[in-house]
C-alpha cells in the first residue's frame, strides 16, 4: 500500500505540473487542479501518518476516555453495518495489525491510526480554503469541496472501523490475561 500511495502521490504531481504548464487550455486548467489536488490528499496522508507514527509514544492508553467506545456508538455502527464491510477497506501498514505482535499492539495500532484519520479529516478541507483565497472560479471550487468531502468521508470510515474494532480487541486482552492468571492459580 506504501509503494502505491507514493506512486500515485508522485504521478499526480507530474500530471498536475504538466497539465499546468498548458493551463491556456481550459480542461488542462481542470485537470491540474484535479491532479494538484489528488497530489495534496496522498502528500498529506503520507506526510501526517509518518509525524504522527513518529511522535507518539507506542504506550497509549487505550483506556484514555477519547478512544474509548461511546455507549451510543454501537448502535451507530449496528445500523451502518459495520462488521460487514470493515475487512474491504485496505489497510496502510498491515504489519501494525498483525496479531502475532499481540493484542496490546495492535491495539495501541488502532489508537495511532485514528489519530492519523481525525487529523487527515479537516486537513482535506485545507485546498477549499487555499481556493477561497486565491479567488478560484466556482467550478473550480466544487472540484476542491467534493474532493475535501469525499476524502473526509473515506477517513471518517477508517475511524469507525478503529472505533469499532478496538473494543472487541480490548475485550479479548482482558479475557487472555484473565485465563492466564487461572493457569498460574
Amino acid at each position: 500500500m506504501k509503494t502505491k500511495m507514493l506512486i500515485i502521490t508522485c504521478v499526480s504531481f507530474l500530471v498536475a505540473a504538466v497539465m499546468y504548464y498548458f493551463y491556456t487550455i481550459p480542461w488542462c486548467f481542470t485537470l491540474a487542479i484535479v491532479a494538484s489536488t489528488t497530489f495534496y490528499h496522498f502528500a498529506m496522508r503520507l506526510v501526517v501518518g509518518g509525524i504522527v507514527d513518529g511522535t507518539i509514544k507506542k504506550d497509549i492508553d487505550y483506556n484514555n476516555f477519547w478512544f474509548r467506545q461511546k455507549k451510543w456508538e454501537s448502535k451507530v455502527y449496528s445500523a451502518l453495518h459495520v462488521h460487514g464491510w470493515k475487512d474491504k477497506f485496505p489497510t496502510y501498514a498491515p504489519d501494525n495489525f498483525d496479531l502475532s505482535k499481540g493484542l496490546k499492539s495492535v491495539i495501541q495500532a488502532t489508537c495511532v491510526a485514528e489519530i492519523v484519520h481525525e487529523i487527515i479529516i479537516p486537513l482535506g478541507f485545507l485546498p477549499l480554503i487555499v481556493a477561497f483565497i486565491m479567488r478560484a472560479d466556482v467550478s473550480d471550487i466544487v472540484v476542491f469541496a467534493v474532493t475535501g468531502a469525499a476524502s473526509g468521508l473515506v477517513d471518517l470510515f477508517f475511524v469507525i472501523i478503529q472505533r469499532y474494532n478496538r473494543p472487541r480487541l480490548i475485550k479479548a486482552l482482558t479475557f487472555l490475561k484473565k485465563s492466564k492468571q487461572k493457569t498460574f492459580n
